[in-house]
């Protein structure tokens, strides 16, 4: 935990259900000189977030099993979390982001490293 609080800025969740893609997004995190946690669905998402403030940024996935999807993740964060910024990633570009706020980023798989270091500030 003390690499996190040192790396407190940099705090990125990786949400997604697909194990060896959710690993390849938080090495493109780390590349981006970020500190990434991960997270198999929406519900181990929210438990990250309830114990580690220093999360400043979530990717997720939209299409996850579970409670909730990706898209309704993501507006969960907005009420509770609101200074968290979200990416939305999707290899489905007619994804239905109606009704989610305006500053919700939303990426194509596949995901582009140099594309994701830009919307993350790296």
């Amino acid at each position: 935990m003390r690499d996190i609080t040192r790396r407190a800025e940099r705090v990125i969740l990786v949400v997604d259900d697909h194990p060896l893609i959710r690993m390849a997004k938080a090495d493109m995190v780390k590349s981006c000189g970020c500190w990434p946690l991960e997270a198999d669905n929406a519900d181990e998402a929210i438990r990250r977030l309830e114990n580690c403030a220093a999360i400043r940024f979530v990717i997720t996935d939209v299409e996850m099993p579970g409670t909730m999807n990706g898209i309704e993740l993501a507006k969960l964060i907005r009420e509770r979390w609101p200074q968290i910024a979200i990416i939305i990633v999707s290899g489905r570009t007619s994804a239905d982001l109606d009704g989610l706020p305006a500053d919700i980023s939303f990426l194509e798989k596949p995901l582009c490293s140099k594309l994701l270091c830009q919307h993350l500030g790296g």
